[in-house]
């Protein structure tokens, strides 16, 4: 029986994430699984493993990292190294997405060069580090992105267009995740404008980059929601602004024809499994382990430059047209047993 740690706290409402890869490594044989931020810091027994998903979450996303804390992290790695721990972490994301210091840098650094094992959610970042990490003794493997469980999939789109208030003729386009930067919606709006296809709407599903005046019947309200109204009806284009629940957003992908993923900066998307668990048609950058993914759903992926050439609008259309015709890309999704191999393989190597 091996003892294997989590360092994380799963709660409500939270990333799926490591919810189901918890879930996943309990129905293996011989693994007893905790789950546990405080345990990290401070075990109690011997682990035979530690799994670590983003390695600011060790410090519960703080953005200003003292030179203590990495000390701290130091010595927790030198701890379990001593105790013959095998530590693997899962690579999301290269570095923060926000806030980026020295030592917020140096957790990662930390977290993916003293590893005994670095997971991949894809070939790009498997090859990519394994190369430049080629120098290190950490072995370098496959970890794919579970499906999600906690989404209705079995919503009609007819149904709930009705109750969402979408007509029939609508072309709906939804962007989920948050927008954390201005460009990405300026990218996101460039591919929408290009777009021709008739009755289509954009809705973002977290327009988290938006500050929306927190004040009713103030003049930056009154002026928000009138651009907020000229946006609806000219641009065709809305926002929501809060996160939304797992069955507020099931709805939105069941009466979506289109994802488009905004992410021009990153290596993953639990979206692109998401999307085509719904058997939705899913537009995305050609970066990382993303592109992978997008073609192994036959979805479409495209160079983000791209859409400042001239021959961007009737090229894309036509893909998109042409692309929804096929309606059964849920079937290529993985099931869990694959990814339990390779948890398996990682833990029992």
């Amino acid at each position: 029986m091996k003892n294997i740690l989590f360092a994380y706290n799963i709660v409500e409402h939270d990333n799926e994430y490591v919810s189901r890869l918890v879930e996943i490594a309990q129905g293996i044989e011989n693994l007893k699984v905790t789950v546990s931020l405080k345990e990290f810091w401070n075990p109690k027994i011997k682990y035979d493993a530690v799994i670590i998903n983003w390695p600011d979450y060790l410090f519960r996303w703080k953005r200003d990292i003292s030179d203590t804390e990495v000390e701290k992290l130091i010595y927790i790695f030198d701890h379990y190294k001593k105790n013959g721990t095998q530590i693997i972490t899962v690579l999301h994301d290269e570095y923060a997405h926000h806030s980026r210091s020295q030592n917020r840098d140096r957790i990662f650094d930390i977290c993916y060069q003293e590893c005994d094992v670095l997971a991949h959610l894809g070939n790009y970042s498997l090859k990519k580090y394994s190369d430049l990490y080629k120098h290190l003794p950490a072995t370098h493997k496959l970890l794919f992105h579970p499906s999600y469980r906690s989404f209705d999939l079995s919503l009609s789109g007819e149904k709930t267009r009705n109750l969402l208030d979408v007509k029939k003729k609508d072309f709906i386009i939804i962007v989920p995740g948050g927008i954390r930067h201005q460009y990405e919606e300026d990218y996101v709006n460039k591919i929408f404008e290009n777009i021709k296809i008739k009755n289509k709407k954009l809705i973002y599903l977290r327009a988290s980059h938006i500050n929306k005046p927190a004040k009713a019947f103030t003049f930056s309200f009154i002026s928000f929601k009138l651009k907020e109204r000229y946006l609806q009806i000219f641009k065709k284009t809305s926002y929501k602004y809060k996160f939304l629940p797992s069955p507020v957003l099931s709805a939105y992908f069941a009466v979506s024809d289109l994802i488009i993923l905004p992410r021009l900066d990153i290596l993953n998307s639990g979206n692109v499994i998401l999307g085509t668990q719904y058997d939705k048609l899913i537009l995305g950058p050609e970066i990382g382990n993303i592109k992978e993914w997008l073609e192994k759903f036959d979805q479409i992926s495209i160079d983000p430059n791209s859409i400042q050439e001239d021959s961007f609008s009737k090229n894309i259309t036509g893909e998109i047209l042409t692309s929804l015709k096929r309606t059964d890309r849920c079937a290529l999704v993985y099931d869990d047993n694959v990814i339990a191999k390779q948890l398996s393989d990682i833990l029992f190597m």
